[in-house]
């Protein structure tokens, strides 16, 4: 096991008083396997693999609780119990963990040359002279497919185009050879065209390096293409988590029903309206004592109100929180 997750809560302050961003989420990655994230805007996804680099925002934001457990060379550390600043968690950080955000542009230093800023964690981790870097760089941005590298490590991020951007956070990430990347909503934005073309390059990075992938994202046509297993998260919590095959050919929550039918499909029979998920989601910080779909399902039953559904198994390798396969789960 590389990444082990456990109960991890992670809480923000705000005027309008604590915010559960995460909440008791568990999950875990195998080496060399896509865990893919989906949910909609403001479910916990990115605050969840910000919580994994400990770049939570402080002193705002916190892991309340929880651990997250690291696996590299034959040595498991609890990132929780280290300190965001601490020199072991730069260490890890970048290196054996690596992030690729969801906005380039905002992401790169503006007044850097993009080759410099990759050359950066080269020297700092890898220990490479000025040379080898640049010589590395050039290597690195081929590798993502970038034309004339050698060029483009001297261009500013603003004079890039935004499919080209990504490619370079792709190679910054790669730079030190992590064994887990997390991949921050890497195609929002981009023409479907540089879409299939980004995604084909993590294919790649899971094939050729073995490195275990967590991929976030609110495209389910995206998690079909790059996945081997699926969490769905709602209002900070994971609600099912499936292989990919089989949550596609049978989803099991209400709220991951509703997301499926929402999108459009030219298979199957044609729908002459798509089927919005009724609601809206409820505002940050609303104390849920029930289900936190509840007010949104259209399968919602009174025990839905008074209490949250744990997590159950309903087969090898599938868990949903929802009192409708809970009776099932049971009966096995």
């Amino acid at each position: 096991m590389l990444l082990d997750v456990r109960d991890l809560t992670t809480t923000f302050r705000t005027r309008r008083g604590t915010v559960r961003a995460v909440d008791r989420v568990s999950f875990s990655i195998e080496r060399g396997t896509t865990l893919g994230f989906v949910g909609e805007s403001g479910c916990g996804k990115s605050v969840t693999a910000l919580s994994i680099m400990g770049l939570v925002p402080t002193p705002q934001g916190q892991i309340e609780s929880g651990s997250i457990a690291l696996t590299t060379k034959g040595t498991t550390r609890d990132l929780t119990a280290l300190g965001p600043r601490s020199a072991e968690m730069r260490s890890i950080r970048g290196n054996e963990i690596a992030m690729v955000f969801q906005e380039p542009l905002s992401s790169l230093n503006p007044v850097l040359p993009v080759g410099h800023q990759i050359s950066e964690a080269l020297k700092l981790h890898r220990g490479l002279s000025k040379t080898e870097a640049r010589s590395e760089v050039v290597r690195l941005l081929r590798d993502v497919g970038i034309p004339s590298p050698e060029t483009t490590r001297r261009r500013f991020p603003h004079q890039l185009s935004g499919g080209m951007r990504q490619r370079v956070m792709i190679a910054m990430a790669l730079s030190c050879h992590p064994s887990l990347l997390i991949a921050d909503e890497p195609t929002t934005a981009l023409d479907v065209t540089i879409q299939a073309q980004v995604l084909s390059i993590f294919r790649s990075i899971h094939e050729e390096r073995e490195a275990a992938l967590m991929f976030i994202t609110h495209d389910l046509g995206v998690i079909a293409r790059i996945a081997d297993a699926v969490a769905v998260m709602y209002l900070g919590k994971v609600v099912e988590y499936a292989p990919v095959a089989e949550l596609f050919a049978q989803p099991l929550h209400p709220y991951t029903v509703g997301l499926m039918d929402s999108v459009p499909s030219i298979a199957g029979p044609r729908k002459d309206r798509l089927l919005p998920i009724k609601g809206s989601v409820p505002e940050a910080g609303t104390v849920h004592r029930g289900c936190v779909f509840a007010e949104r399902c259209a399968h919602v039953m009174d025990r839905c109100r008074e209490s949250m559904p744990a997590l159950v198994e309903t087969a090898p390798g599938r868990t949903v929180a929802c009192f409708l396969h809970a009776d099932e789960a049971e009966d096995e």
